[in-house]
This record gives C-alpha cells, sequence and structure tokens, in this order.
C-alpha cells in the first residue's frame, strides 16, 4: 500500500528547525514525560522522535481521544444512511419511554455528539451492570443543546447506537472504512460485557497511525486523491457547535464541535486525551 507519509526537512517545508528544537529543549524543562513527537507539514514528516522505551509501533491507549473516532465513525453511518443526526437517541433501544424523563426523549444524536444532554454532572453509570439503562434514566437538569458538559458516557452512549444502526462495533465499522485506507493495522479498542466499543476511551493506536487520522481530518476526508467521508460532516464536526466559555483553562474556551476541541489559534482544532495524547490540525 502506498505509504501516506513523505519525509523532507522543516525549511523545504516552510518551517523553521530551530523553532522545532527549542519547543523540544521546552518539553525537556517541562519535566512532562513525553513519549513521542511527530509534526506533519504539507504530508510530509518534518521530525518525528520516540523517547525510550517508546518506539514508532509502539500503541498507545488515548483515553479521550478515542471520542474523536466515535465522530467520524458517526459521519460514516450518516453518509450511509444509517441514522440521522437529529434521532431521538431512545429510539434505538427499545426502551418503555414511560421510565424516561420527557427531556431525555428530546435528546438526540446531534446533541450527544457536541456534549449537550442537557446533564449538569456526568451519570455514573460505568459501574451499573445495564449502562445503557443507566443513563437514559438518569437525571437531567437543562434542556438538551442548551449547555455544554464533557461527559465520556455520552460518547459510550454513540458507540451504543453505532452498534444498533449497523450491527457492528465502533471499531470494526471503521476497518473497512478508515483503518484499512489509512493502512493501520495494530489497533484495539476496550469493549463492555456486549462487545460494544466503550466510545469515550480505550481506543489505542501508534503515534505515526494517530498521524495519519490527522492528515485524514486535515484533507477533509480524503485519501490518496479518493475521498472516503463527506467533507462538510468534518467541517461541521470540527467547528464550534456549542460554548465553552465556562471553562477554567485558556484552550478550553474556543468552542466544542462533534467530540473535537476548538483551540485558540485560528482554524485549529484538536482530538485531547486526559493525559496529554492530542492530534492537532
Amino acid at each position: 500500500m502506498q505509504d501516506i507519509f513523505q519525509y523532507s526537512t522543516p525549511e523545504k517545508m516552510g518551517v523553521s528547525s530551530q523553532a522545532i528544537l527549542a519547543w523540544i529543549d521546552a518539553m525537556k524543562e517541562s519535566e512532562l514525560a513525553f513519549h513521542s513527537l511527530i509534526v506533519i507539514r504539507h504530508q510530509h514528516i518534518i521530525a518525528e522522535g520516540y523517547y525510550h522505551p517508546y518506539q514508532k509501533d509502539t500503541p498507545h491507549i488515548l483515553y479521550s481521544l478515542s471520542k474523536s473516532f466515535v465522530s467520524i465513525a458517526i459521519g460514516f453511518a450518516l453518509q450511509e444512511n444509517k441514522l440521522s443526526l437529529d434521532d431521538p437517541i431512545v429510539s434505538y433501544f427499545g426502551i418503555d419511554e414511560n421510565k424516561l424523563e420527557d427531556k431525555m426523549k428530546r435528546v438526540t444524536i446531534r446533541h450527544l455528539l457536541m456534549m449537550a444532554s442537557g446533564h449538569r454532572e456526568e451519570p455514573d453509570i460505568f459501574h451499573q451492570e445495564d449502562m445503557v439503562q443507566a443513563f437514559l434514566t438518569s437525571h437531567l437538569e437543562d434542556e438538551p443543546g442548551q449547555q455544554f458538559l464533557y461527559n465520556t458516557p455520552a460518547t459510550y452512549i454513540l458507540s451504543c447506537i453505532l452498534t444498533q444502526a449497523t450491527g457492528l462495533s465502533v471499531v470494526d465499522y471503521l476497518k473497512p472504512r478508515l483503518f484499512e485506507p489509512l493502512d493501520i493495522q495494530n489497533f484495539t479498542w476496550l469493549e463492555d460485557s456486549q462487545q460494544r466499543n466503550l466510545g469515550g476511551y480505550g481506543l489505542s493506536l501508534s503515534t505515526r497511525d494517530l498521524a495519519k487520522f490527522g492528515l485524514f481530518l486535515l484533507y477533509k476526508g480524503q485519501i490518496h486523491g479518493k475521498q472516503y467521508l463527506d467533507p462538510q460532516y468534518i467541517q461541521e464536526a470540527t467547528s464550534a457547535q456549542i460554548s465553552t466559555l465556562q471553562k477554567d483553562r485558556k484552550d478550553w474556551k474556543y468552542g466544542y464541535g462533534y467530540q473535537f476541541w476548538r483551540c485558540s489559534r485560528e482554524n485549529t482544532y484538536r482530538g485531547d486525551g486526559a493525559f496529554g495524547q492530542y492530534c492537532l490540525v
């Protein structure tokens, strides 16, 4: 398979090598435990490094960066008419709606994507026997779509909806649509007791494979000149869909898309994991 990457020097791609070295020096001075770094410009790797014992093929658990892959899976399912973003989430689970709050009946796939389910606190579902029911019967203080609350259980529900709509786990659904075209071969994703991926976390990839995902996003779903995913969905998913001004850290104040964070620098966004796993685009 044709390699998605080419190689060049920073200067040939219009980037200062001294700036990259200065950033690496700042990393060292920070005393944070860096594992790896890849810098890509115009589809060329211009800097790449791994810190012992990590190597280029070492898979890393991505924590919440997994959420961005769920968003892309939903985009593929939307493209294939398997679901609509305005579908009520309760319609996928056959639950007795008499047991549900009226607000929960109004929660849609879009609301979960943009972290606006109506919760003010994450529902405690991951220790429950039936995690889907625990989410659907949880209390909503706000009207869906109005307020941002970062909500990992919401992404788990998106994973379950994808499975209900397609008959496949997120990772199996993405395999022919994303992983194989990007030549991503070494991946795992944690599952619940019914073989549904946990969605909000649990995906493991190498840094190099994560960089391929970044290029897929940068080129709006195109790989080797072939369009795999509707670029309009990627544009929508990576644009600010809801305000996050209430967040207390600078680079979390610029809005949230569909499982992607906007960044302070204009036209920049990221997938973001709990311990500094970043895919910056």
